[in-house]
């Protein structure tokens, strides 16, 4: 049993997720804190304080500081992933993006899903 597995094992609470997953998965994480960004509902700062959660904490982009961190924040402006998001996305400017109607540049058709946007490699890297 690898360390991160013992610590969740061992670790305080979670009992429903204990019952029903094997362990710790790295992947698991990668994909839940994904899906998290694309709907707006993860661990970030202006979530937080909507919830109530984060009273008194920063607002702003624990990356760059620049704005408040949203998921269209991380996902698009902020300037912390400038080099992440170019590797990831190459040509494809913030607005395209945001507009899964855009045209594809490569087929210059539009691209509703064909291009699934690699969330994972520009959070974590």
């Amino acid at each position: 049993m690898n360390e991160a597995n013992k610590i969740w094992r061992n670790s305080s609470g979670m009992r429903h997720s204990k019952l029903t997953l094997a362990g710790y998965s790295k992947k698991l994480t990668q994909e839940s804190l994904s899906l998290n960004l694309l709907t707006g509902h993860g661990p970030l700062r202006k979530h937080l304080h909507r919830l109530g959660l984060a009273r008194g904490e920063p607002i702003n982009c624990r990356l760059c500081g620049l704005e408040e961190e949203t998921d269209t924040h991380i996902l698009f402006k902020c300037e912390a992933l400038d080099n992440r998001r170019f590797r990831i996305f190459e040509f494809y400017n913030p607005e395209g993006l945001q507009d899964s109607r855009s045209p594809c540049p490569e087929t210059d058709s539009s691209h509703e899903g064909d291009r699934l946007l690699d969330i994972k490699g520009l959070v974590f890297g």
